[in-house]
């Protein structure tokens, strides 16, 4: 039971802090480092095939 409880309020906090941070950026003009940093978990970039393209994948943390 404590176990659950404390899951709950994680999960509670999470929620919190990401809807901060879609308040806090919902109009911004420019996509700087500060407000990347905040959505952009990591970026995945694939080799490029013979027809010059490649993949890129966008991993965010909300």
């Amino acid at each position: 039971m404590k176990k659950q409880k404390e899951d709950i309020f994680q999960k509670k906090i999470t929620t919190e802090n990401q809807r901060t941070i879609i308040e806090k950026y919902t109009h911004f003009t420019t996509l700087d480092r500060s407000i990347a940093d905040e959505f952009i978990d990591f970026i995945e970039v694939g080799e490029v095939s013979d027809n010059g393209e490649r993949d890129i994948i966008i991993n965010w943390k909300i």
